[in-house]
This record gives structure tokens, sequence and C-alpha cells, in this order.
């Protein structure tokens, strides 16, 4: 006996969807009807981005357009969306729904692409947990940046999900010398975010190793490693020692994507580093290098979400093609240096419509070397 498909996607408990090339819906089941409110018969035939659903992510940002739209991207590319996205919907009652989506083309016999299929879950429940997660890792953790007209510190942090696995600290270890710290703990979602509050408040317990990034890179790995049996868990990370006194960065590295400096002469370096990820090995060695900084010179760290396409490390980005981006996008000079349109350039670069993992962009310029702290 067949059972016919209608009635196996109509028995399941998330919403699924089918469209044509073109968008217009061919098929809505039970599911789909349950969580958005809207019946089959008022959707059949109507193109999904007649503004009806009206598909926003969630920083809010319509995806119903082509370039910006995970179902039309599939269509065109042949691939299926790799990691499920969390974006809302409306419903028919006017409310917003987050939903958990995922996307594939459809084929027929012979391999064409004839449209395209969304599935999605309703994601109430749990994001009102993730809200939560995020409200505690914020009131938790001080991601503030010091108040020194000698240097401009900005940050651009944006998660996968609602809650990140990225965080970073600076510190002022005197009124010359700032300790930088940027770490990314691997996997996404609440599970890393509690871990990035664990790597914060060890941070705060060592604050006088922000003198010694290798020294602190060691305490912090030791405390991971001591968690392992509990649930294997790593980060990458960067430490670092801006002293203005000495015209110095003292860096650090645990397996982080290497750093960028952009000097005034117009000339970039990569600063290459090297050292085990934390939470990898008991005993590990990590070594601190010095590299001269100049007036009006810019540091650029970053996270693994930088560099990694479709989220898996051997996909990702050597330096060479990253300054590429970054000099088709006029970093640092065009856009005053602003880091939202360096994450627009990888989006672009990597034709997705959200990079793959969270994402961190630390810009560090210095603006003056003499000019008295301001208290």
């Amino acid at each position: 006996m067949q059972i016919p498909p209608e009635l196996i996607f109509d028995s399941l408990q998330d919403g699924v969807f089918a469209t044509n090339k073109e968008r217009e819906i061919v098929y809505w089941n039970k599911a789909a009807e349950r969580i958005t409110g809207w019946k089959a018969e008022e959707v059949m035939g109507k193109g999904c981005f007649d503004g009806f659903i009206c598909h926003v992510d969630k920083d809010m940002n319509i995806l119903c357009r082509q370039k910006s739209c995970p179902l039309h991207r599939c269509i065109e590319t042949g691939e299926a969306e790799k990691v499920p996205i969390i974006m809302f919907s409306n419903s028919r009652d006017g409310r917003r729904v987050p939903l958990h989506i995922s996307v594939s083309p459809v084929r027929d016999k012979k391999g064409e692409i004839i449209g395209g299929v969304q599935f999605f879950r309703d994601l109430s429940e749990t994001f009102k947990d993730l809200m939560r997660a995020k409200a505690m890792q914020q009131s938790v953790m001080n991601m503030s940046t010091p108040n020194d007209p000698r240097i401009q510190i900005n940050v651009h942090r944006i998660p996968y999900d609602i809650v990140s696995g990225d965080f970073y600290k600076v510190h002022k270890i005197s009124d010359d010398q700032y300790g930088i710290l940027l770490a990314d703990v691997t996997g996404k979602g609440v599970a890393a975010a509690l871990y990035t509050m664990y790597l914060d408040s060890l941070s705060n317990l060592h604050t006088d190793w922000f003198k010694q990034p290798d020294v602190l890179l060691y305490a912090l790995n030791q405390s991971l490693f001591a968690l392992q049996e509990v649930e294997p868990t790593f980060a990458s990370a960067i430490c670092a020692k801006l002293d203005l006194s000495k015209k110095t960065v003292a860096i650090a590295s645990a397996n982080n994507p290497n750093p960028l400096l952009f000097k005034t002469s117009g000339k970039t370096e990569v600063l290459n580093m090297s050292g085990p990820t934390l939470g990898m090995y008991l005993e590990s060695d990590y070594r601190t290098e010095v590299f001269p900084i100049d007036l009006n010179d810019h540091l650029l760290f970053y996270t693994n979400g930088a560099i990694e396409a479709g989220g898996m490390p051997k996909n990702a980005l050597p330096p060479d093609k990253l300054l590429n981006v970054l000099s088709q996008i006029g970093y640092p000079q065009k856009q005053n240096a602003n880091l939202a349109y360096v994450e627009k350039g990888l989006q672009q670069f990597q034709e997705s419509i959200q990079l793959s993992d969270d994402l961190t962009l630390m810009q560090v310029a210095v603006k003056n070397f003499t000019e008295a702290h301001l208290r």
C-alpha cells in the first residue's frame, strides 16, 4: 500500500511549503496552517514574496527581496541552506512568529530545478529562552570599550542566532596600556554562550595577566581543559597588550585567525600567529610576539565567522582573499571604517544572506600617543 506524499507531509509537526521557480506557492501543509494561521486555499498560487507572510531575519531585515530570500537563493544556486536560519513570519492574526527554517531546491527526474521547498519549525517557546539567555549574557558580561582619546576601539558583534559564542574584553592595565581579549567558543547558541560567560569570569579573575598575553591564554586553557570530561568544548582566542608609551602591540594567539595591521603608509601586514586551541591540550605553549605600531595605524581582530564559508574550517578564507574583500569595500578608508560594511562585504563574497557563524570584528586605531588619558 502506497501512502500519498501529501498525507506524509500533512502528518509532520513542522511547516512545509513548496513553490515553483517563480516562488508561487504550490503546496502548503497542515502544520503551516497551524503555525501561521494562513489556510492553504488562501495562499495557493500567491507569491511567497507578496507580503502576507513577510519574512524578516532576527535583525528585522526584510528577506522577501530576491537577493535576500533564502528560498530564491537556493532555487538560483541549486544549493540547500547548510545551516538552519532563525527568521520571523507574519501570522494571519498579525503576530510575528519566530521560526527555524531550512530550504532546498526541488528537482525533476532529469535533475532540473523546478522550484524550492521550505521547512519551518515554530520557535515561540524556545525563543523566549533564547531572549532570557541573551539578557543574562548581556547583564553578566562587561563588553565596554575605554574612553581614551588616544585610541578608538570599534566592535561589530553579530550572533548567528540570538546569543553569541563570541566575546571580547578590553581591560585597562595602566594609563598607557590596554589588554584586549577576543574569543570564539566552538558551536552556537545557548551552550556556546554559557562558555563565553565562563571565559569572561576567568578573565576577570586573571586581569593581572593581561600584561602577558601568553600567560593569560595559558591560564584560560588550563581552566577550559578541566571541563573536558563534562563536555568537550574548545575556543579560539587572541590576547593583545597595546602599549601607547612604547608604541607597540604584543599579541598571543590560540588558533585565532591572524589579525591585520593597516599602516598609514598604505601597507597592510598579516600578523602571522600560532598557538593551540584553548581546551585542546592540558599543557599548551603560547608565545607573545611584539609588533611596532604607528600613529593612525588600524588593527583588525576578527573571529572565525569572518572567514569560514558555510561554517566549515576547511572552507576558510585565506588572508589574501580576505584582504581582497576588504579592498573592494574600501576598508579601512571608505565609510569611515564602518565595520557593518565589512560584514556586508563578507556576505556578498560568500553569496550568503547571513554568515554561517557568530561574527565579531574589532578595530583598534591609534589616534594619539601623548594626550593625557581622560579620567
